[in-house]
């Protein structure tokens, strides 16, 4: 865990320097120029990114128009066509779901109302005052699960390829249960790191003392080694291919409510304040610099293997206010981001 001071004010300064070059005097830090207008780069546009995001969402919905006016045309040939019927009805709900997402989408683009973390960035991005900032939301525990998921992909990958290769041999069937023993065995542990903080040594300890019982079957002869994978089947059950395919697909459609929740429920910490964006419209706390203290946890060794860690913010100065804590994702780039902005205060 390591917390940072907050420090004297400090002001931020542009100097010139050589032509073509400039130096920032952050309260007698120098930056580099270059580094200094990264952060000031043209806004983003994200409308393709989102689009990719939630394809599948999209694709389904025109599968269903699509088939319930196929289903309302072959009633009007037949001739049993009502605009009272059920599939009339259902489809009236499906109209009634697509024409509000659409007004929604409307609404928040041309009103302006939403304070989205992306409209968020881009503004600070074009801000020339500011020269370092960093921003995140809270990802929760499902995303400590996503190597679970990424190994229900490859599980069920591999099942469709033997069922496909092998179709009909009683190895599959082994196959699949020694699978759905080591995926037991495997969100076992990574429950047991997302609960526990793993820090680097016990880590190595556990992995030698696994590895030294693996090297002692493989001493034991070729038939000890491979038996104790094939004990595995005892522990779980015989999962479908496709099974390991839709859990992870629901796992997947979670993270993305979880980072679409994240666009309206976000924090941003610049030199200046803390900002705490709640909701669609201008419901933000701004918390006064001098008030916060920032702080970051990448101790746990499994989460920083895969970008996660903790970023804190506690208010020592004011002890009913409770502390913001968020597992965010890129959390090597944000502790930089971190550590830089904690060394400027009060820009103006």
């Amino acid at each position: 865990m390591e917390t940072h001071d907050t420090g004297e004010p400090k002001q931020a300064t542009e100097v010139l320097t050589a032509p073509g070059s400039k130096v920032i005097v952050v309260g007698g830090i120098e930056v580099d120029g270059k580094e200094h207008d990264e952060w000031r780069q043209a806004p983003k546009r994200h409308g393709i990114r989102m689009m990719l995001l939630f394809l599948d969402f999209l694709a389904v919905l025109i599968y269903v128009h699509y088939f319930m006016i196929r289903s309302v045309v072959r009633d009007a040939n037949e001739k049993g066509f009502s605009l009272v019927s059920n599939k009339m009805l259902s489809y009236y709900g499906v109209l009634l779901i697509t024409g509000s997402l659409v007004f929604v989408a409307l609404v928040l683009k041309f009103r302006k109302a939403e304070r989205s973390r992306l409209t968020r960035e881009n503004v600070l991005r074009a801000d020339p005052i500011i020269p370092f900032w960093v921003m995140g939301f809270d990802w929760g525990w499902p995303i400590v699960f996503v190597p679970s998921m990424i190994l229900m992909v490859i599980f069920g990958m591999v099942g469709l390829f033997l069922n496909w290769a092998l179709h009909g041999a009683p190895a599959v069937e082994r196959v699949e249960e020694v699978m759905g023993g080591i995926f037991i065995f495997f969100g076992t542990l990574n429950a047991l790191a997302a609960v526990f903080k793993l820090r680097l040594s016990i880590l190595l300890l556990v992995a030698g003392f696994f590895f030294a019982v693996l090297f002692i079957m493989l001493l034991n002869g070729m038939d000890t080694f491979v038996n104790f994978f094939r004990s595995f089947r005892h522990l779980g059950v015989q999962v479908e291919p496709l099974g390991y395919l839709i859990l992870a697909y629901v796992w997947f459609i979670f993270l993305r409510v979880i980072w679409l929740r994240g666009l309206f429920y976000y924090w941003v910490f610049t030199p200046n304040s803390l900002e705490v964006q709640a909701g669609l419209a201008e419901s933000v706390r701004t918390y006064n610099r001098a008030d916060v203290r920032p702080a970051k946890d990448t101790d746990n060794v499994v989460l920083r293997a895969f970008g996660l860690g903790m970023i804190i913010f506690s208010f020592p100065r004011d002890p009913g206010t409770h502390q913001i804590s968020s597992l965010v994702s890129g959390v090597g780039r944000k502790a930089q981001d971190l550590d830089r902005v904690t060394e400027v205060r009060n820009v103006t």
